[in-house]
This record gives structure tokens, C-alpha cells and sequence, in this order.
């Protein structure tokens, strides 16, 4: 009845240019890194630690980095840390984990498939890491042979994919899962943390980053805990990530003025993070002069960060316009019918929107 931590995908020294400026992009590596400190003390009593890949974000790696790892390790020595590399921190000769010794209680996979078995918890750990980048074709994995009250548990980076589906980072389908002949598959490569799933004998699960790294990556981000028990995992999820990532947006019709427009967003934000979170907010909706600029400068000042999206439109009367002898109001009757039978309306409408806006321009000219 092994118990354990399964984490994957922490990208540590990621750059985080994408969304942020250099100091930005510095203080969030300091949070992931300590996130990541936070997570391997959460292992401590636990028999196993199992990173699922791409515990760098690539090969390049810090020397304070390395060194904050190994120290967190060694703070665990009674808990056994299994890590197989994935695509962007593959295992090649000029890698860390070929270079740097982590500590007496961590094994690293290598590149070919293979096991480790811990008689004192009846357990063997499974594992192969990535040689390179891109691996389009399955990795070779024979199956395991089960043994009498034995836990067998694969720790593996890999694109779950339909039957005959393709991907360049080592794709596996549910018969790969079936055949395999582990009681757990312990996965990483997909960011966003997968509900735990059995297929054949086997349960698998991804679980997802510890921290978003963009806004594709949104909520709550952690690791999974528990334990297996004949053969079937008990395990929960376990919120690790110091700072969420939101995308939302917050719809402005109606908004009487720029200060009860910031008073609408306020609210979008406040339904579902804090203001120590990351927020990417998109404006919508039908709206008169509001001073955009001033409601950015008031949302940086209550927020730690956020992005704004202006995809809000002038307020037209669009059955007025209709009623008009002239292009604008031909081209609206034409939007309006089209709108009828549509299934995308609100693409439709605020393609009008642009019409309208650039018909009216030219009318006034």
C-alpha cells in the first residue's frame, strides 16, 4: 500500500516572456521555484515522489536552481523521488540529469525502459525518459508482468491520443494503457490536471502543472496524494500554485459611466480569484464614452497583474439605423436578416458593429 506524490510538468527556470517584462518574468521563476519546495515537502512521509517529466523547462538549468532541489530532496531522505525526463528537459548527455547527482533517494530514469523494486512497500517503480525533444513514435514499453500483492506504478511523459493518432511527444492510446500491466501510470505532458481514469486493469492520471505559466493554464494547479491499495489508487488533489491565471471577461453594456464600468469588471474579478491573482480581462458589450485608460490604471493599482482586452463597441440603435434610406441602413437590414438564420450571432453582430462604425465614418465625411 505505497503512498506518494505524482507531479509533473513544473518547468523550473521557465522564462515566462510570454506575459510578463524581465522583472515580472523573475519574481513568478522565484514562485514557481518555491512552490516547487513547497510541493517536495508535502512529499515528506510519503514512500514515493513521482515527477512525470519536464521538471525543467529546459536544458539550460541554474546552478541555484540545482541546488534548491537537491536541499529539498535530501530534507526527504525516507521518501524514494522517481523522475522520468520529458520533451523539454529530455535526458541526453548534456543534460543535469546526466551531470549532477540529486541525491542518494533519487533515481532518475535513462533512456531505456526499467524498473526499481522496493521489497519494504512491496512495490516497483517503472520508467523511461525521453532521449530527445520529439519522439513521433511510442516509446518501447513491454508489459509488465504482475506479481502476487505487488504495486506497480509507470512514471511516464506522454500524449494521451485517439487510436492511430499522432503526436511528436511520445504518443500513447488507451490500448498502450490497457496492455501495460501497471496498477497506476503516473503521466505528465498535459498541463491541465486529468481526473484519475481507469482503463482495462490500469488507472492513469495526468496531474497537471503545480503553477500556471500562461493563460491557457487557468485555476487552481497542484499535485495528486494518496495511496494505492490493492491495486486501486486513492488519491486526491492538492492545490500547490501560490497565484491563479484567469482569462475572463466582463460584458460593459449598460454601464453608466467609467466608474461603474470599473465597478462591473471589479465584480467579474471578484466572483472568481483574488486580487494576489493573474487576470487577463477582455471588455465586451455595447458601450459610450467610457475612458478605457482610466479603468486599466485602476485595475493595475487594485490587482498584482492584469492584462485588458478593449473588445468593446459603440452603442448603436440598430432598428433606427435599419430604418434609414441609406448604406448603412441597407447594410444593417442585411446584417439583421442574416442574423436570423444564423448560428453565430454575436460574430455576426459585432461584425456589424465594425460595418456600422466604418459606414458611419464614411457617411459623415
Amino acid at each position: 500500500m505505497p503512498t506518494f506524490l505524482h507531479t509533473a510538468d513544473i518547468h523550473l527556470d521557465s522564462a515566462f516572456s510570454a506575459n510578463f517584462d524581465a522583472k515580472g518574468a523573475e519574481l513568478r521563476r522565484g514562485e514557481l521555484l518555491h512552490s516547487t519546495f513547497d510541493m517536495i515537502g508535502r512529499a515528506k512521509g510519503l514512500d514515493l515522489l513521482l515527477i512525470a517529466g519536464d521538471l525543467f523547462d529546459g536544458e539550460s538549468v541554474s546552478a541555484q536552481t540545482l541546488a534548491g532541489l537537491k536541499r529539498k530532496f535530501a530534507e526527504i531522505p525516507d521518501t524514494h523521488i522517481f523522475i522520468a525526463a520529458g520533451n523539454h528537459d529530455a535526458y541526453t548527455p548534456q543534460s543535469v540529469y546526466a551531470k549532477y547527482d540529486f541525491g542518494d533517494n533519487v533515481h532518475i530514469f535513462g533512456t531505456e525502459f526499467e524498473s526499481v523494486e522496493l521489497p519494504e512497500i512491496n512495490t516497483r517503480v517503472f520508467g523511461v525518459s525521453f532521449a530527445s525533444p520529439l519522439l513521433d513514435k511510442p516509446i518501447s514499453v513491454p508489459k509488465i508482468e504482475k506479481i502476487e500483492g505487488v504495486t506497480d506504478i509507470l512514471v511516464m511523459h506522454a500524449d494521451l491520443v485517439s487510436v492511430g493518432g499522432e503526436s511528436a511527444y511520445n504518443p500513447i492510446d488507451k490500448s498502450f494503457l490497457e496492455n501495460c500491466g501497471a496498477d497506476y501510470v503516473a503521466l505528465g505532458h498535459i498541463h491541465k490536471r486529468s481526473e484519475v481514469k481507469r482503463c482495462g486493469q490500469t488507472y492513469y492520471a495526468y496531474s497537471g502543472s503545480p503553477e500556471g505559466r500562461g493563460f491557457d493554464e487557468c485555476g487552481d494547479m497542484g499535485c495528486y496524494i494518496g495511496e494505492i491499495k490493492d491495486g486501486v489508487p486513492d488519491i486526491k488533489f492538492e492545490k500547490i500554485s501560490r497565484r491563479r491565471m484567469f482569462h475572463i471577461s466582463a460584458d460593459l453594456s449598460g454601464a453608466t459611466d467609467s466608474v461603474n464600468a470599473l465597478e462591473i469588471a471589479m465584480r467579474e474579478i471578484e466572483k472568481i480569484g483574488t486580487p494576489n491573482d493573474f487576470y487577463k480581462l477582455t471588455l465586451t458589450g455595447a458601450t459610450n464614452n467610457l475612458d478605457i485608460d482610466f479603468m486599466k490604471k485602476e485595475l493595475g493599482l487594485s490587482l498584482h497583474y492584469i492584462e485588458v482586452i478593449d473588445r468593446t463597441r459603440p452603442e448603436y440603435d440598430i432598428d433606427k439605423l435599419a430604418e434609414q434610406n441609406t448604406l448603412c441602413g441597407e447594410f444593417v437590414r442585411i446584417m439583421k436578416k442574416r442574423m436570423e438564420s444564423s448560428e453565430d450571432k454575436e460574430l455576426l453582430l459585432e461584425a456589424m458593429h465594425i460595418g456600422i462604425a466604418a459606414l458611419l465614418g464614411g457617411e459623415s465625411s
